[in-house]
């Protein structure tokens, strides 16, 4: 997953940047940002598994989430403690980069963190992997939540790239 390469790196760096100086917090945050990697990929893979007609293969993992899927507290979870975990990443950041570079890059891990964890607020109303759901969504038919949903990912993935 990308967003997991680009937090390890960023993790990595920081702590290797500041090696003697690593404030308390800077620590914290790290752990925390790994602990939610690991905490969010389970929430996923455990809905995954509880899911009937669930195939990673065809769908997406939002579809997971959506009020069609079976456990979509699991997903959606997830997808809010790793939008913290991402955000979070942007506070030591002022201790390891040079003040120019600094201020773009934390916005952009705050934008990500943000989009990530709207994505687990704003549920989408159905699979949008499903052609009906799809044809309904091209339509206009659904719900303000799952325009939400789309846009904060596309605010997510905007600023992870």
């Amino acid at each position: 997953m990308e967003v997991d390469a680009y937090l390890d790196y960023a993790v990595l760096y920081a702590v290797h940047a500041m090696s003697g100086r690593v404030s308390q917090v800077a620590r914290f945050i790290a752990v925390a940002v790994i602990a939610a990697q690991v905490v969010s990929i389970a929430s996923w893979i455990t809905a995954d598994a509880l899911a009937a007609h669930y195939s990673s293969l065809r769908n997406g993992i939002g579809d997971l989430g959506s009020m069609a899927g079976q456990h979509p507290w699991l997903v959606n979870s997830g997808l809010i403690v790793l939008g913290i975990s991402v955000g979070l990443v942007a506070m030591p950041l002022g201790q390891v980069l040079p003040r120019h570079r600094c201020v773009v890059v934390a916005i952009l891990f705050v934008l990500a963190g943000l989009g990530l964890a709207l994505m687990g607020v704003f549920r989408l109303d159905c699979a949008v992997s499903n052609h009906v759901c799809q044809a309904r969504l091209a339509s206009g038919q659904l719900s303000w939540h799952t325009y939400a949903n789309l846009r904060a990912e596309l605010v997510a993935t905007v600023a992870i790239v």
